[in-house]
């Protein structure tokens, strides 16, 4: 079974392809919200370097945020384009799953949205296995150490601004950080998972975990609140 997954949602891009579930090429990307960019070459790259055709994918899967907005629409469009236009299934993740904690025990996966606040899930780590902790949220910084109390790590793709804002705002607090990106294996068992049950996208609609909305999105209801 030859499968493509797919995460531009953060700093640290993810394109693997896999045979069942050994990693037989994972694309090279460059640290930083432009990542997504080097996405369609480094899907060229490895189906050269595998001598294979995107038309022997068995299905497509990728990571719909939230996160960056431009690179969780890169990533979606790529990963529709390719599936849809190769009558191949899509598979759907939300991003913050693919990350994965080092230790044992509760941890919390953290993604800066800016003023927005932090995407957060939270999950337990045992033996190898990984539990989720309800759904991902959006909260304001001013809630996170209440979110996060009896959490021992957290993960994060980039901790040099985020990691300094919480710590500001819960000096007290003490926490293991761990800086990472997602675990393509991991998302490749979860996709694989989640296709084998079914649980494939239709062409319309595909909702995208962005949890809050846009600037454009927020100027288009000014204007017309404006109008009215």
């Amino acid at each position: 079974m030859f499968s493509l997954v797919i995460d531009t949602s953060s700093e640290r891009g993810c394109a693997a392809f896999f045979d069942g579930r050994e990693v037989i090429f994972q694309g090279n990307f460059p640290f930083g919200l432009n990542s997504s960019q080097s996405l369609l070459p480094e899907i060229e790259r490895g189906l050269k370097y595998l001598g294979r055709k995107a038309a022997d994918l068995s299905y497509v899967a990728v990571g719909i945020g939230p996160g960056s907005y431009t690179g969780i629409r890169v990533g979606v469009v790529v990963a529709k384009a390719v599936a849809f236009s190769l009558r191949k299934p899509l598979v759907t993740f939300c991003s913050l799953e693919g990350f994965l904690p080092s230790h044992e025990g509760s941890y919390a996966v953290l993604f800066d949205a800016k003023i927005g606040g932090v995407y957060v899930l939270k999950g337990q780590a045992s033996r190898g296995a990984y539990e989720r902790e309800g759904k991902v949220q959006l909260l304001p910084l001013s809630e996170v150490g209440v979110y996060l109390q009896n959490v021992n790590n957290l993960l994060t793709p980039n901790s040099l601004l985020l990691k300094q804002k919480i710590e500001n705002m819960y000096p007290n607090w003490q926490w293991t950080w761990e800086e990472k990106g997602p675990d393509a294996l991991y998302l490749s068992r979860l996709s694989e998972d989640k296709w084998r049950r079914g649980e494939i996208m239709q062409k319309e609609p595909l909702e995208i975990l962005y949890l809050r909305k846009t600037q454009a999105e927020i100027e288009k209801e000014l204007q017309k609140s404006i109008q009215y």
